[in-house]
């Protein structure tokens, strides 16, 4: 939420990664994982997320690959 982005959505995030399990050896998401990602990415290039697209992406895949340790 400090970087703009709304509580329904990381409430969203927090219901999908504690429901999907990445594949740890491929070290892939999931895919309701994957489709957070494209819409949170979309909101950074439409301006309702004021975080650029090239941050954004790096914002949400670090703490996504963090929670999951990979």
């Amino acid at each position: 939420t400090q970087c703009g982005v709304k509580v329904d959505d990381v409430n969203e995030i927090v219901e999908i990664i504690q429901n999907e399990s990445p594949d740890i050896k491929s070290k892939e998401l999931g895919p309701k994982t994957k489709k957070w990602i494209q819409k949170m990415i979309g909101r950074s290039l439409d301006g309702s997320w004021q975080v650029g697209v090239g941050a954004a992406g790096e914002i949400i895949a670090n703490i996504i690959s963090s929670y999951y340790g990979i």
